[in-house]
């Protein structure tokens, strides 16, 4: 069996933070071989089945070729980002459609709400998870959580949604320490464990064909990240989050930004006293032990060469 798994380029998918984790475990498995694009259209390999880790707007624009090459055999789509094809406000618009009228395809997107929304609309649909691998993970002698000098604290880019329970959490003497994105995944990882909290807001409203959807359903993978180095995380309520977030303990969402501050206050409470790190290194290794990366290596497989 050969199966191929297409890819913008080697540069691209070992730089990105997700998709290199990925590759890597998809690389673990005998069958697979990846393929750069422009190879792809140019060698036009024959396999018995394909995966597309492209960029949706890559695949989407390259489709017709690669449907040519791809025949009747299976496609599976792997998709970090679906609503980029439904939302109408978007350049993406009407891709997934185009891929399946194509193709012989099954998406595979990381949230299970929007998996089920989009099945709903007649598309086959499945949900995988992201994760860490385990290499990423914080070791429990390195967590040093009562040593850590920032308590509360984000990475990333200040969207008004996140700006406005920062500002609210400053108008209750909270202050939460902001840093920009980082350069490299290890530089992230480790910036995250100078944090006892990790504090995010996922809160962005779309329009999709003509319903109203939320981003709030989705990017778990953030907590994941956060909690997998040994800090707490916080976040507002999402949809389908025990996909996954059900096996840990320092996680802990709000329906409401009023309720954050008590939150907060808890948790750093709770080691303000004493030095006991057994929920989070339970966490941790709940995360380290449970590589679901190859679940996710398993179901596009699955996807591109069932019967």
């Amino acid at each position: 069996m050969q199966i191929i798994n297409i890819v913008d380029s080697l540069a691209y998918v070992q730089s990105n933070c997700f998709q290199h984790q990925l590759y890597e475990t998809l690389s673990t498995n005998v069958f697979v071989k990846t393929v750069e694009l422009n190879e792809f259209l140019r060698s036009k390999p024959k396999a018995d089945g394909y995966i597309s880790t492209l960029k949706l707007r890559t695949l989407a624009t390259h489709i017709e070729p690669i449907a040519t090459i791809i025949g009747n055999k299976k496609l599976s789509v792997y998709d970090q980002d679906p609503w980029e094809s439904f939302r109408d406000d978007g350049p993406w618009k009407g891709s997934y459609s185009k891929i399946a009228q194509l193709t012989y395809a099954t998406f595979f997107v990381t949230s299970r709400y929007w998996a089920d929304w989009i099945s709903k609309k007649g598309l086959r649909c499945h949900f995988v998870p992201m994760w860490v691998l385990p290499k990423y993970c914080i070791q429990p002698s390195q967590i040093e959580f009562n040593n850590r000098p920032i308590e509360v604290g984000f990475i990333g880019q200040i969207h008004p949604y996140r700006k406005e329970l920062f500002d609210h959490l400053k108008s209750k003497n909270i202050h939460v320490t902001t840093l920009p994105s980082k350069s490299s995944y290890q530089e992230f990882l480790t910036a995250l464990r100078t944090m006892k909290i990790f504090i995010h807001a996922e809160t962005l409203p779309l329009m999709c064909d003509g319903e109203p959807m939320n981003l709030e359903n989705g990017l778990f993978i953030k907590d994941i990240e956060a909690i997998s180095q040994g800090c707490y995380s916080i976040r507002n309520y999402g949809s389908t989050y025990e996909d996954y977030l059900s096996e840990v303990k320092t996680f802990r969402f709000y329906s409401s930004i009023d309720e954050v501050p008590s939150i907060i206050e808890d948790v750093l409470l709770e080691h303000s006293s004493y030095s006991d790190v057994s929920e989070i290194i339970e966490s941790v290794r709940s995360i380290s032990t449970n590589n679901r990366w190859k679940e996710t290596c398993q179901t596009l497989i699955w996807g591109c060469t069932r019967q």
